[in-house]
């Protein structure tokens, strides 16, 4: 009823999400339902509270449908075939999908590598507090099967993976797994997928060229939808995340574009005159990152990005070195085009905040008190303008590192 009245008030709005509570205090445990039929079906199901959720999101979906189906959708203005969709999250412990598995505990897929579906249980509390697992059949008298019904869909938010890597790559097999067991209950597949370092924003996370392969791998289990999350807290992030989003925004329409010929197009015409130092600096922190990944990880919440023998101070000053060069190559618009020297002066500036504030941080105590000082407030003041608030998610870098500065 809820829901119908949601779809009154909200003519427009095409989906609504059905979701688990995020995380516990101190970003510790996802947390879930954990009553007792929660219980009996997060065992039942393969130690995921997936089933739950879906047995739920069905009985939602097959009221919405009756609803539409009734003369009441008619003259409320809706028809049968309006699309609106209910969206189960797989998040967390929901991750995992309520599909058949072996003795071992291990996904059983079918001939074409997908999961297969499971019995469908009700949860059913007697009036000794017990639960009881109730076996549904259908009208032929057959085992119902636990499957997405009309207008449910998937979406798969895996925020432990590794988006360093494709999904097609070892370090996210058990995630590939989990993608492959979903797409075998019918439904599409929404996809929520983190490519960025939610306690280090400004630091650059290398997982630009595995967009295009995890897109493609996604296409290919019944995806419709993508969303890639960013640092949505400011308007203009360090560490090339313009050039991730412009990927996302071309491979999302199209996962068979070449990849190598995007990124030479967005930097040539982004930089223009400054595009080889600027693609020298990329082409650099690509190199660096890859290789100190065993240090750094590919957690999303990793501060092993940040730390010191990740960015030496040299390479720092050599990076700071190619963005002078970057400025003098498009001084000329200054005179000749100066609306385009000020749009390429800020698409240089977005970058130079990354080594910036490593050196305003990290290596803070290599300079006099003046020094750092100057620094810290040019750094300050490019933050600001460039209407960015957050270092870290969820925390204004007003309070938790200017403050510290004690800048004028």
């Amino acid at each position: 009823a809820a829901t119908i009245r949601f779809m009154k008030d909200k003519p427009n709005v095409n989906n609504i999400r059905i979701s688990q509570t995020d995380v516990a205090a101190g970003h510790n445990e996802v947390t879930h339902c954990t009553c007792a039929a929660c219980d009996v079906a997060y065992s039942t199901y393969g130690d995921t509270i997936a089933g739950a959720m879906l047995i739920f999101t069905n009985d939602i979906a097959d009221k919405v449908n009756e609803y539409l189906a009734s003369p009441q959708a008619i003259s409320d203005g809706f028809s049968a075939n309006k699309e609106f969709n209910i969206v189960l999250l797989a998040y967390g412990t929901a991750v995992k999908a309520p599909v058949l598995r072996d003795s071992n505990g291990n996904i059983a897929y079918d001939a074409e590598g997908k999961g297969q579906p499971d019995n469908f249980y009700r949860f059913v509390k007697g009036d000794d507090g017990k639960i009881t697992k109730v076996l549904q059949k259908n009208g032929n008298g057959s085992n119902e099967k636990l499957v997405c019904h009309n207008r449910v869909r998937v979406e798969y938010a895996a925020s432990a993976a590794n988006y360093l890597h494709s999904y097609y790559e070892a370090e996210n097999q058990t995630y590939a797994s989990a993608v492959k067991a979903w797409s075998g209950l019918g439904g599409k597949i929404h996809v929520w997928l983190y490519e960025v370092n939610y306690w280090n924003y400004f630091y650059p996370y290398n997982s630009y060229d595995s967009i295009p392969e995890t897109l493609r791998f996604f296409k290919s289990y019944n995806t419709d939808y993508v969303y890639s999350e960013g640092t949505f807290e400011n308007t203009n992030s360090s560490g090339f995340t313009k050039l991730r989003d412009y990927l996302a925004s071309k491979f999302e329409f199209n996962c068979n574009y070449n990849y190598g010929e995007v990124v030479d197009f967005w930097f040539e015409n982004y930089f223009a005159d400054a595009e080889p130092y600027m693609r020298q600096y990329f082409n650099e922190i690509q190199a660096n990152l890859r290789s100190k990944e065993y240090k750094t990880g590919g957690s999303v919440h990793s501060y092993g990005i940040a730390r010191e023998d990740i960015w030496p101070q040299g390479m720092i000053n050599h990076w700071m070195d190619l963005f002078d060069k970057s400025y003098k190559a498009i001084e000329h618009y200054k005179a000749t085009n100066p609306e385009k020297y000020e749009l390429l002066y800020k698409n240089i500036l977005i970058e130079s905040q990354f080594p910036r504030l490593v050196l305003c941080t990290t290596y803070a105590s290599t300079y006099s008190e003046n020094q750092l000082k100057t620094l810290r407030s040019a750094f300050y003041k490019d933050f600001t303008e460039l209407q960015n608030t957050n270092l870290r998610e969820g925390e204004l870098a007003e309070d938790t590192v200017f403050k510290s500065w004690n800048l004028d």
